[in-house]
């Protein structure tokens, strides 16, 4: 009895840790938008300046071809946009407010002309913004894994350097696409006729709004991730995520880049559709994105009487036991798995993780495997 409670009272410290890391995770901004000339064609390579006001630090960016740009991972706060390209006169927004977790659409347009002045550029700090992520990550998960340890492993066991590199990518490289191609599908929708579905949707109490939402995005992520495992084509990225040998907190981030930005917009979706605010829901986003590290985490603790709405490592070690049974599909709710008969509890933690037929294990390796059509392999 004692050690039950003790369980139950780490999991509550838990419960508040990660919800503190969620805020201050997600307690930055977006900035996205398309230049344009005055004739409406876009703007190819524009330089993208964006300023800090009230520190004065510069991020730059250029615009792709098709004259989008995206600048990620902002501050809240005051800024200014400016814009410069050859043959067009430099145009500057100013009195941008970001709020936390905001994707503010910045679009400009430009007039032909000439530049008038440069603009001087300081690095910004998306390395600093992933290393503070880790350190809070590891403070958390890793007294964890050593005093509830499912299994004894060294903290710098096998892969750990291919589960950091996975780490590292995911946080520097692959969240601004992802973040481009959620603004992309949200401008896109926002042009479908769903004015009614949403001011239905609009009208509901704020909690009630917030239910609706996270059990659509449940719902559609629960059959995206076990379609994933039965189709052919999805299962050559999302077998990255189990090729890992070992589970815990760091080897939650092992996955490939599409099959992110897959899980993303699939979880998205039916909040773009039903036109909730995505800041609205930014802090349970941030809190179900930790409680999937939590479940990947190598310890033994347990929801205890929240066991039916928040899933547990027991059971999403079973999801990852190499005997490829196909269960266990909901990493956040379990209900779902519940509803449609996948769920399992073993009542113990699996002894072996992974897939079975052999396959690439480096980094840079496992990203190219999967697009070549030679490295398929069967879903299970």
């Amino acid at each position: 009895m004692v050690r039950r409670h003790s369980r139950c009272s780490v999991l509550v410290v838990l419960l508040c840790a990660l919800s503190s890391a969620a805020f201050a995770q997600q307690e930055t901004a977006t900035i996205a938008g398309t230049i344009t000339d005055s004739t409406g064609a876009v703007v190819p390579r524009a330089v993208v300046v964006v300023t800090n006001v009230q520190t004065g630090i510069t991020v730059r960016t250029a615009a792709t071809e098709s004259g989008s740009y995206l600048v990620p991972s902002l501050r809240p706060g005051d800024y200014s946009v400016a814009v410069e390209s050859k043959g067009f006169q430099k145009t500057v927004r100013t009195g941008v407010t970001l709020q936390v977790a905001q994707v503010a659409r910045i679009d400009v347009t430009m007039q032909t002309g000439g530049l008038t002045e440069s603009v001087e550029v300081v690095a910004a700090t998306p390395l600093l913004d992933t290393l503070t992520s880790f350190a809070l990550l590891a403070l958390v998960f890793v007294p964890l894994e050593r005093l509830f340890a499912a299994h004894r492993t060294p903290w710098l066991r096998r892969e750990f350097g291919t589960d950091l590199l996975f780490f590292l990518g995911q946080y520097l490289l692959w969240t601004a696409p992802v973040v481009a191609a959620l603004v992309l599908v949200h401008d896109h929708l926002d042009a479908l006729p769903l004015t009614g579905l949403r001011a239905a949707v609009a009208a509901l109490p704020l909690w009630l709004q917030l239910v609706v939402g996270i059990a659509s995005s449940d719902l559609a992520i629960y059959w995206a991730h076990r379609w994933s495992h039965q189709n052919a084509f999805l299962w050559r990225f999302h077998r990255v995520h189990h090729t890992a040998e070992h589970l815990d907190w760091l080897a939650a981030h092992r996955e490939h880049p599409f099959d992110n930005l897959y899980t993303r917009l699939v979880e998205n979706l039916p909040l773009m559709l039903l036109g909730i605010p995505l800041h609205v829901l930014a802090g349970f986003a941030v809190f179900r994105g930790l409680w999937s590290v939590f479940v990947h985490s190598n310890t033994t603790l347990d929801p205890g009487p929240l066991r039916w709405l928040l899933g547990s490592p027991r059971l999403h070690h079973r999801h990852h036991a190499i005997d490829g049974v196909r269960v266990n599909f909901a990493n956040l709710c379990p209900l779902m798995d519940l509803l449609f008969g996948t769920w399992c509890d073993p009542g113990q933690m699996p002894e072996r993780y992974g897939v079975a037929e052999p396959g690439p294990r480096s980094y840079l390796a496992q990203l190219v495997a999967p697009l070549w059509p030679a490295r398929r392999s069967r879903p299970r």
